[in-house]
């Protein structure tokens, strides 16, 4: 679920090809610490945001 969630319109990632595996690494990393950020972020502001 983390994966397809990331990989959504809603953090706007796309797919980017690196030349070295390091790099790979670092970018798989970031936009796992970004997802992580947002489900955090949302979680905690889930009770302030009134649905409509």
């Amino acid at each position: 679920m983390a994966f397809r969630a990331m990989k959504s319109l809603s953090l706007q990632i796309r797919p980017i090809h690196y030349p070295q595996k390091a790099q790979v690494e670092a970018h798989v990393l970031l936009c796992m610490l970004s997802y992580d950020v947002r489900y955090h972020c949302q979680q905690k502001l889930a009770p302030l945001i009134v649905a409509e």
